[in-house]
C-alpha cells in the first residue's frame, strides 16, 4: 500500500491534473456512499478534451459558465485505475492533504485508488 486515509460516508476527495493533449486543468471530484463505493460527481475543465466526460447520452447534467465545462453525474467506481502522469501532475487532494502522485509512484506506473472495509476486505457493488 502506497498511501492510506481513513475515510468516512460522504466524504469527498479530488483529483487534479494537467489533460495530455490540451495541456489545460482538470478538477475532478468524488465521494464515498453508504457502502464505500465510490463516485465521481463532478469534472471540470476548460474545454471538451479526449477521456473527459462530456458526452451526448451521458446521464449527466452539464453546465458551460463562462470558460469552464462543468459536468454533473454520478458514475460509480468499485475501484480508480489511474496511470500516473509524466507531466501530468496529478494530485490527490483529501481533507487537508494534497499528494502529488508523483512523489509516492513513478511517471507511467498505474496506482489503484480502492475503499477498504476496516477488516481488510474491499467493498463489492
Amino acid at each position: 500500500m502506497l498511501l492510506e486515509f481513513p475515510v468516512a460516508v460522504q466524504d469527498l476527495f479530488y483529483i487534479d491534473y494537467t489533460h495530455s493533449s490540451d495541456h489545460t486543468p482538470v478538477h475532478d471530484i468524488f465521494t464515498i456512499d453508504d457502502r464505500g463505493t465510490i463516485i465521481l460527481i463532478e469534472e471540470d475543465y476548460a474545454w471538451y478534451g479526449a477521456g473527459l466526460e462530456f458526452h451526448p447520452r451521458a446521464q449527466a447534467n452539464i453546465s458551460f459558465t463562462g470558460d469552464r465545462v462543468r459536468v454533473f453525474l454520478d458514475r460509480v467506481f468499485p475501484q480508480i485505475p489511474l496511470r500516473v502522469g509524466r507531466v501530468a501532475g496529478h494530485t490527490l487532494t483529501y481533507k487537508d492533504r494534497t499528494i502529488p502522485l508523483l512523489t509516492i509512484a513513478e511517471g507511467g506506473d498505474r496506482v489503484w485508488i480502492v475503499t477498504v472495509h476496516k477488516g481488510g476486505t474491499r467493498d463489492r457493488q
